[in-house]
């Protein structure tokens, strides 16, 4: 096995230097399998023999969110802290010729300035600047298993004076060739690009921009055939997923940490973690690809259904912790419910979880007293704010503005009187929209025009209103 090859006592050309793959996910297994071995594998790490990551699982980057990328990277530094171990500080890509364009930039961000690939072709051998559209560059190599001493003439042909790699799968006990009148010498990968760039400064190599694929001869060979397109509900689920732990769970967990006591907090925070573990291993380069066994994607699926049960978990933990009741169901949280048993006023609270400021068309049901009427609703500055009743629904709908990862606060004042028809909204089944006062909307030449008897006002969604009538386009 791997441990015995590279016993130094017992053999005459150990392996000195093992690049044991770019997944860290490999730690859980062994820690499950073989607990025993961990020991060994982390004196061998700590000697600078033996390497692994920087990637908790190697993934297809055209079907994953650049969210889950920094997520599975920060995984696998995760894993390798609680185990003590050194992580490849090269973004090592195997089996793939077609990566993102922003891959540098992100790698950038993990304190990465080089990636391998294995990847053979006719110009692969050629290091290469690899540079993002923010600008951020690295310094990119292809190498795959070698064949022969081809692999060796090719690197000459592009690097005359070395450096050279033959790189070999462990399993191959085939011995490098021999007489190339250039000296060898087992090391470790950082050492290659040591010399790489004695040899030649990263600013003085060719620079390829934007999205990366490496061509052979074999036309569209980057794309493994069938994995945009094979098992797509597993794609499907993986899209659901990834948009609602990144765009829903986190950010209304970061809300309820910093705006409201959690019960406890460091469970919500761990389960956030799961679930995100368990997704990255569902996006696996052969899971979300759809090439694996039935039995391994009936797996998948399964894994699926837990990191949307976590995440419902999550949120539904969040929102108890805000102000307000929620209604849950099955899967879905419902819509908050203000508290509106008081008489006078009652308050809308809109959280905007997005780490930007938002404005946009709010819309919630509300509770309302007996005899009681949404009369003016006021703006956290004071400011009245025009709305829309829908009677039947009892919804309240206006256009509410909130502050990034924050909240604002609106007043709705109540009254016995019942709520002026021009605030009154309705849904008409039917190719346009109107109200019971005879105007309508209709798209005439790519334009929304509003129409109300004699008067017709054209391309109605660029005509704002502010008049005192709290009417508003």
């Amino acid at each position: 096995n791997l441990l015995q090859r590279m016993d130094t006592l017992n053999n005459d050309n150990p392996l000195s230097h093992v690049l044991l793959g770019g997944q860290t996910v490999l730690l859980e297994d062994i820690a499950e399998v073989r607990p025993e071995l961990l020991a060994l594998l982390v004196i061998n790490n700590a000697r600078g023999r033996l390497l692994l990551g920087p990637w908790y699982v190697p993934v297809d980057e055209s079907l994953v969110s650049g969210e889950s990328l920094i997520r599975n990277l920060l995984t696998a530094r995760a894993d390798t802290r609680q185990h003590g171990i050194n992580l490849l500080n090269v973004a090592y890509l195997p089996d793939g010729a077609a990566h993102a364009a922003q891959l540098p930039q992100i790698v950038r961000g993990f304190g990465m300035d080089a990636v391998f690939m294995r990847y053979s072709g006719p110009v692969a051998h050629l290091p290469f600047r690899w540079q993002a559209p923010d600008g951020s560059s690295v310094l990119a190599m292809s190498h795959d298993f070698p064949d022969g001493q081809s692999d060796l003439d090719e690197q000459k042909a592009v690097e005359p004076d070395g450096p050279l790699l033959w790189m070999q799968s462990v399993t191959d006990n085939t011995a490098p060739p021999s007489g190339d009148g250039l000296p060898s010498t087992q090391s470790a990968l950082s050492d290659y690009i040591k010399a790489l760039r004695k040899s030649l400064p990263d600013a003085l190599r060719p620079a390829l921009h934007g999205e990366l694929r490496l061509h052979t001869l074999r036309p569209h060979a980057y794309l493994l055939p069938g994995t945009l397109s094979t098992r797509v509900y597993l794609k499907q689920a993986n899209a659901r997923q990834q948009s609602q732990l990144t765009y829903v769970v986190e950010p209304l967990l970061a809300i309820a940490l910093t705006h409201a006591k959690v019960p406890y907090p460091d469970n919500l925070r761990a389960l956030l973690g799961h679930a995100w573990r368990a997704l990255i291993r569902n996006q696996s380069r052969n899971h979300l690809g759809g090439c694996s066994s039935d039995t391994v994607h009936e797996a998948n699926e399964s894994r699926f259904h837990e990191v949307e049960d976590t995440s419902a978990y999550v949120v539904n933990q969040a929102l108890k912790a805000l102000h307000g009741e929620t209604a849950v169901g099955a899967r879905h949280v419902l819509p908050l419910q203000p508290d509106t048993t008081s008489e006078a006023e009652t308050y809308i609270v809109v959280w905007n979880p997005h780490g930007r400021a938002l404005k946009q068309v709010v819309e919630v049901e509300l509770a309302l007293p007996e005899g009681k009427h949404p009369a003016h609703l006021t703006a956290p500055d004071g400011d009245e704010k025009p709305f829309g009743w829908k009677r039947d629904d009892r919804r309240l709908s206006f256009l509410a503005e909130a502050p990034s990862v924050g909240y604002s606060t609106y007043t709705l004042r109540l009254s016995e009187k019942p709520t002026p028809e021009h605030l009154l909204t309705t849904t008409v089944e039917s190719a346009f929209i109107s109200s019971s006062f005879g105007e309508t909307l209709a798209v005439e030449d790519e334009q929304l025009i509003w129409k109300r008897g004699d008067t017709t006002f054209p391309d109605v969604l660029r005509f704002f209103d502010g008049g005192d009538a709290v009417d508003a386009y």
